[in-house]
């Protein structure tokens, strides 16, 4: 690259700044999903905990990932916890109240074969 094209480059970033990050809040089923990973569950154990698919959980690490700007598992663990404003208990509560009659079930204490070894 030449010395007039790097000044170009270097000035245009310093005009346009940092990316602003999107504060989007995790859906009550992605928190749940979250809260299943950072126990160590895999993404099996966690479909089967949250009556899903292993499909449907990859497409929630997606956007969990998306939302939380990480690449990682323990990036959307360790950002998750440190921000508790993508965790909203109201949107849990919510989400267990209207869907009591579907899939939602409490998270308490689970069978040893279905955490990861």
């Amino acid at each position: 690259m030449s010395p007039e094209i790097a000044r170009k480059v270097v000035t245009l970033f310093q005009k346009t700044g940092p990316v602003e990050k999107v504060n989007e809040a995790l859906t009550p089923q992605e928190v749940r999903l979250l809260k299943l990973l950072s126990e160590a569950y895999s993404y099996q154990g966690a479909a089967e905990r949250l009556n899903i698919s292993v499909n449907t959980v990859r497409d929630y690490i997606r956007s969990i990932y998306e939302k939380l700007h990480v690449h990682s598992k323990s990036e959307a663990v360790n950002q998750s916890s440190s921000q508790p404003d993508h965790l909203t208990a109201s949107s849990l509560s919510a989400f267990q109240t209207k869907n009591t009659h579907k899939r939602a079930m409490p998270l308490g204490p689970l069978p040893q074969y279905a955490r990861c070894s």
